[in-house]
């Protein structure tokens, strides 16, 4: 090769270095965005660590979630996932109600009425898993829950609206008369009531959620979360099933012999407001498919594609 020749594939071959260094460049910055989104924010919350992904995916998904410890301070428990299925609303003339779960200390509250404008009180009842509980369990508080909901009416005669939000407890004024109207005013979510799939809303932990709590006891908590769905305009004495999932983590009492695990703290870096953030910058709606025309789980938390991503991010950067 002539020493012209040599020059002009000299000149061709760093044309093709550039152009490629260049494609990496624009892929590394991509990747470093979409890390960034799936990690709360390139600039802010730290990328969740695997026990904070766990956490994250007891949130998302409370009824399948492999059951691991969540991001809260204090002293670690024993958990296990409780379920409870019942029939509401399904009272004479009734077609309007509201239904409230507070997850901290397991308990249902729920309202009946003839229509969205008749003024009722509340009534409770112990969420899922109260014999075991009340049988070993000295103080509760819970990693993840859920409602999931559908209309005992066919499909035919499926009609009505339903409102949800993640209220703090002290809104739900569980001691006052209220209407299913007055309710639904502080819902963010709303939809029609629907056959096909089931209507669920996740629970977002607030910051008095780290706490234990006596079992089944509510305190009229602004920093407690409850989870509040509102029915109205349902055919009348129909009723809604409702299935209500908690992810309890629980101290024993002192009877059983079991040893205290309370020496142990948080196994992750991350606290549970970056697991929150997290999950709202991946998908806003993800605690809630009311209103969403096309939902699906997102599982990305629980697989290697994050950490996958990132070394993508680190390969693609070393050519910068």
């Amino acid at each position: 090769m002539t020493a012209p020749e040599k020059a002009e594939a000299a000149l061709q071959y760093k044309q093709m270095a550039n152009k490629t260094i260049k494609k990496l460049q624009k892929t590394a910055k991509k990747v470093r965005r979409n890390v960034g989104k799936m990690a709360g924010g390139a600039m802010g919350a730290a990328i969740l660590d695997q026990k904070a992904m766990a956490a994250a995916k007891m949130l998302e998904d409370p009824c399948n979630a492999t059951i691991s410890e969540a991001c809260y301070r204090g002293d670690l428990g024993f958990r296990n996932r409780f379920v409870a299925s019942v029939t509401l609303l399904n009272g004479a003339g009734v077609t309007a109600g509201a239904i409230a779960f507070i997850p901290g200390p397991n308990i249902v509250y729920w309202m009946a009425a003839a229509n969205s404008t008749t003024g009722v009180t509340w009534t409770s009842f112990n969420g899922p898993g109260t014999n075991f509980i009340q049988t070993n369990a000295v103080a509760i508080r819970s990693l993840g829950a859920c409602i999931s909901s559908t209309p005992v009416a066919p499909n035919l005669s499926t009609s009505g609206q339903v409102y949800t939000s993640i209220v703090p407890v002290s809104a739900l004024a569980v001691g006052s008369t209220q209407t299913p109207d007055q309710l639904s005013q502080l819902c963010n979510k709303y939809g029609k009531v629907v056959i096909d799939q089931p209507m669920e809303t996740k629970w977002i932990p607030g910051s008095a959620d780290e706490n234990y709590n006596t079992p089944f006891v509510t305190a009229d908590s602004s920093d407690q979360t409850a989870i509040l769905m509102v029915y109205v305009g349902l055919p009348a004495a129909s009723g809604i099933i409702s299935r209500f999932t908690n992810i309890t983590e629980w101290k024993p009492l002192n009877s059983l012999g079991i040893a205290s695990e309370s020496f142990h703290g948080n196994p992750s870096r991350n606290t549970i407001e970056h697991v929150k953030q997290a999950l709202a910058r991946k998908n806003p709606n993800w605690w809630s498919n009311i209103g969403t025309l096309a939902y699906s789980v997102i599982r990305g938390y629980a697989t290697a594609g994050m950490v996958g991503a990132v070394g993508a991010a680190f390969k693609a950067t070393k050519f910068l």
